[in-house]
């Protein structure tokens, strides 16, 4: 059974994904749920609705896009466990902090001379 308001020419479909989409902001917004755990929420609830087929909502992982995004997810993580990041951010942090002096020793340099 479809439910439609045409008062405002939306179906019951998509006031149900309106819905989740604001559900789904909230969760990722609160950080309290991961998010990978948010998305596979999402596709679950969109199959059982029936909004999608599982063929349709299950499509999408076969995506080269997807795919690069895990992979980043994975690299960014094993950088993060190793401590590649942090090094590579106090390095970052130390170089601006030695430009920035140089960049004041030449201004009160130059403003002696």
């Amino acid at each position: 059974m479809t439910v439609s308001f045409p008062s405002i020419g939306l179906s019951g479909d998509t006031i149900f994904v309106f819905i989740l989409i604001g559900i789904v902001a909230a969760l990722m917004a609160s950080n309290r749920v991961r998010f990978d755990l948010v998305a596979l929420m999402v596709v679950l609830a969109l199959m059982l609705s029936g909004v999608q087929t599982a063929g349709e909502a299950l499509s999408g992982f076969g995506s080269p896009v997807v795919m690069l995004v895990v992979a980043l997810l994975v690299v960014g993580e094993m950088l993060d466990r190793t401590g590649v990041a942090a090094a590579m951010g106090d390095w970052i942090r130390f170089r601006r902090l030695s430009l920035r002096w140089s960049s004041i020793r030449a201004a009160i340099g130059s403003s002696i001379s």
